[in-house]
């Protein structure tokens, strides 16, 4: 057993015939999947209900956990299935930590490394691997991953024979890098051929997989969390409001236009498919009649997917251009002179924000191998879709465009000369695009209202829209059941009686609520009541005191008084010197105190603390 003093629990576990892995640590916080399991088992991921950031695994900095997946493993006779993080992980394909431990009510022998437990009353005992066994399995797994890196280096031999014997051959298209310059330097070039230096900087891009947030400073850190919602990863359901920016597509007249579908592949017709069924499922097409349509195509991403476009060309040769100014790049450079922090936002299918006007969706119809459907939002291709989206984001923007944003179409560039500026500005973009409800918020409040209104009261016991009409309102479910002729068709007299009677009930009902309510907050106070003729104190607030009451040393109240009349329990007349003290004579319970007799007098004019007013 003393090999087992440095080593951690390392175990072989079965899952499908194929063997994997298997570490057992107490200090996780989660049990962990590698990526390099899921892959080649194929097993099915999910979304993370709360993705979370890990560093540790790897050196690839900061890395964002946003997937579970169920693992079904088995160690010798004791098979489980467990809920696993994904992470791109090499020390093993799975990791057993805290959330095994905790569930299995697992008992760790520290002297053996060895794990025990009970399933079903059933005892199971987990024992390590030794460190003989541990290095043989490394062995085996360094060679098996230097035998894929030499086929893959053989591969990419051919791969680069093929390169080669493909640049004898000029007439095959190459991917070329493009650098792009304005017309004007170009005129400057092309005039000053010999007696100007020219110079080109070139940007190379760098894209990282890993999410690394650790060179971000904290303060645009915060600024990312707190605006989290405002960029989820899948566009929400549903279509935008109707607002003035929506589409119209403005024809002339023409006849209806119809054009054969181009012929797909398998592999593109599947695409097409699932694109139309997620469209479909948010809201954003619907099945059509429409006489006239167009074809679709796929058009390739800078990301290598692809996205559904319609070929537009029959409806822009006869739509009428809408000329709303598009920015040119020399002026958006010109903003930028002197900035030094930049942030960009990309809107993600930013067309689809905007709604088709009513009665031009039949417009928008194309036609696919599974049917014909039309676009209740902007579709691409359109040649009115470019200046309607730039007009929607200058009213979005305007009180920003020139002072700390640059819009072109859907690029938003903020920049700021330093980083204080720079967390501040990003503040405003949020709220100004939110303002402009790009989803259907406002739908929901029409909903919340109707709930409010139905909703029985505390007070009431009953809903404010059963005591204004008498009955509840209709939902979904009650207006198959419920036979509306009787609420319509009611007598004028029995209708009467009824909502005198549901307000009668009502008022009663608030009345006892309010009785209850002021025996609970009068439970711990004595009520009283001051008959004619009996003496009582009266406390003045400061500036109703006469000129001589001006030293901390008198009776904090002034009297005593009689009582010449009770008006009701909470006001009374009070004999007191209206000349003197230049007040009325009628009282509030509050501001009289029952009078003791002598020895109270004389303890009043003794102690300071009597009640009263300090002066």
């Amino acid at each position: 057993m003393e090999d087992q003093r440095c080593n951690i629990f390392q175990t072989r576990a079965g899952i499908g015939g194929k063997s994997i892995k298997v570490i057992i640590d107490g200090g996780s916080c989660h049990n962990l999947a590698s990526t390099e399991l899921c892959e080649k088992l194929n097993l099915t991921l999910r979304k993370h209900p709360h993705p979370y950031h890990v560093q540790w695994l790897s050196d690839k900095g900061n890395i964002k956990i946003q997937h579970t997946v169920t693992v079904n493993f088995k160690i010798g006779p004791y098979e489980d299935t467990v809920e696993c993080d994904v992470v791109p992980m090499t020390v093993c394909h799975m990791l057993l930590g805290r959330p095994w431990q905790f569930d299995k009510k697992a008992i760790h022998d520290g002297y053996s490394n060895a794990y025990t437990f009970k399933v079903k009353d059933k005892k199971f005992e987990l024992r390590p691997m030794t460190p003989s066994q541990i290095i043989a399995d490394n062995a085996k797994a360094l060679a098996r991953a230097q035998h894929n890196t030499h086929h893959s280096e053989l591969r990419g031999e051919g791969a680069t024979h093929q390169k080669e014997s493909e640049h004898h051959h000029p007439h095959m298209s190459e991917r070329k890098s493009v650098l792009l310059a304005t017309k004007s330097e170009w005129r400057e070039v092309k005039d000053n051929p010999s007696t100007t230096i020219h110079y080109v900087l070139i940007c190379k891009g760098l894209s990282s997989e890993t999410n690394d947030l650790t060179n971000i400073p904290s303060s645009l850190l915060s600024l990312l969390k707190e605006f989290q919602d405002v960029f989820p990863d899948e566009l929400p359901h549903g279509l935008p409001p109707l607002r003035a920016s929506s589409i119209a597509s403005t024809s002339y007249p023409a006849l209806p236009y119809q054009t054969a579908p181009p012929t797909t592949n398998p592999e593109d017709t599947k695409e097409i498919q699932r694109q139309i069924q997620d469209l479909l499922a948010k809201g954003y097409v619907r099945e059509s009649l429409s006489p006239c349509a167009v074809p679709v195509i796929l058009v390739p991403k800078p990301d290598e997917t692809q996205r559904m476009c319609m070929d537009c060309r029959p409806i822009n040769a006869i739509t009428v251009r809408y000329r709303h100014p598009i920015p040119r790049l020399d002026d958006m450079l010109d903003e930028l002179s002197g900035a030094t922090i930049f942030s960009k936002i990309d809107l993600r299918s930013g067309y689809h924000q905007i709604r088709m006007a009513i009665g031009d969706e039949w417009k928008t119809a194309f036609k696919t191998k599974l049917g014909l459907y039309e676009w209740l939002v902007m579709p691409f291709g359109l040649s009115n879709a470019p200046s309607t989206f730039m007009r929607l984001m200058n009213h979005i923007l305007r009180p920003l465009i020139g002072k700390s944003v640059v819009v072109y179409f859907d690029d938003i560039l903020i920049y700021s000369k330093n980083l204080e500026d720079h967390v501040q500005h990003p503040l405003h973009t949020p709220p100004h695009t939110c303002e402009e409800n790009l989803k259907s918020w406002e739908d929901c409040l029409p909903h919340a209202e109707f709930a409010y209104n139905r909703a029985k009261h505390s007070t009431t016991l009953r809903s404010p829209f059963m005591i204004v009409y008498g009955f509840e309102p209709p939902t979904a479910l009650d207006i198959l059941p419920l036979p509306l002729h009787q609420r319509t068709n009611m007598d004028f007299d029995k209708r009467t009686t009824a909502m005198k009677k549901l307000h009668e009930e009502t008022r009663a009902t608030i009345q006892d609520h309010v009785r209850r309510q002021a025996t609970r907050l009068n439970a711990k106070k004595k009520e009283r009541v001051f008959e004619e003729g009996d003496l009582v104190w009266v406390h003045l607030r400061k500036e109703r005191f006469p000129q001589e009451r001006n030293s901390k040393l008198k009776p904090r109240g002034d009297g005593p008084f009689k009582v010449l009349k009770r008006i009701n329990n909470n006001a009374y007349v009070i004999d007191i010197p209206t000349s003197k003290y230049l007040v009325s004579n009628t009282f509030n319970m509050s501001d009289l105190s029952p009078h003791h007799g002598d020895e109270e007098e004389q303890e009043s004019r003794t102690t300071l603390f009597q009640g009263g007013e300090m002066m």
